[in-house]
């Protein structure tokens, strides 16, 4: 079973992230794309977290055909490191076949990440490239990872350029976010109150 995984804080998860999900299942045989919001990211701090139980309800009302929303590093507790989701995952999924999916700037700082060799022991690598320019810098930065560049693709992907702390800081500001979010994730912000939504 081919699994793409795609994690992180997504918060909120906005159309970025879909169309990235939605551009690797059209290009890959992926069966389906694991949504696994961390728990506590390991390397910074999310501005204005919200609740886990927030963020995994956004992802399930955004999440669309072959994608499934996972609470694995709620359940897992504490800092989110890849490896150890990776190790759960082996467990969950028996014969599964993972491939991580990355934005270009984690490609480029992947090997500081906790254990990165194992994590090409058990998962590939696949990264966006947002134009031609940096397609071929990417395919030049896997040739450095020597045996383990088969491990590693690059895709070719159109980027909707958005983030979540801009999503954050416009309804922070009073702003109407929700031309970057799904309709039903925009109704749950505001119907919750997230991020400050009707404080102002």
């Amino acid at each position: 079973m081919e699994i793409a995984v795609y994690g992180g804080t997504f918060n909120p998860i906005h159309l970025g992230h879909l169309s990235f999900c939605c551009q690797c299942l059209d290009l890959y045989k992926f069966e389906q794309v694991l949504l696994i919001p961390t728990n506590l990211p390991p390397h910074k701090q999310a501005g204005q977290l919200a609740s886990n139980e927030d963020r995994l309800a956004m992802l399930r009302l955004a999440a669309g055909e072959r994608m499934v929303p996972c609470d694995l590093e709620y359940r897992l507790g504490g800092r989110s490191y890849t490896v150890e989701t990776l190790r759960a995952l082996s467990g969950e999924y028996p014969g599964g076949r993972f491939t991580l999916l990355m934005g270009s700037d984690m490609l480029r700082t992947f090997r500081q990440w906790y254990l990165w060799e194992e994590i090409l022991s058990r998962a590939c690598l696949l990264a966006g490239a947002r134009h031609e320019e940096e397609y071929r810098e990417l395919l030049t930065l896997r040739e450095t990872f020597g045996e383990h560049a088969d491990r590693i693709r690059i895709a070719p992907i159109q980027v909707t350029d958005i983030s979540s702390t801009q999503i954050r800081e416009t309804i922070q500001q009073g702003g109407d976010a929700g031309r970057w979010l799904p309709g039903p994730v925009w109704d749950y912000i505001r119907e919750h109150r997230l991020y400050g939504c009707g404080e102002r």
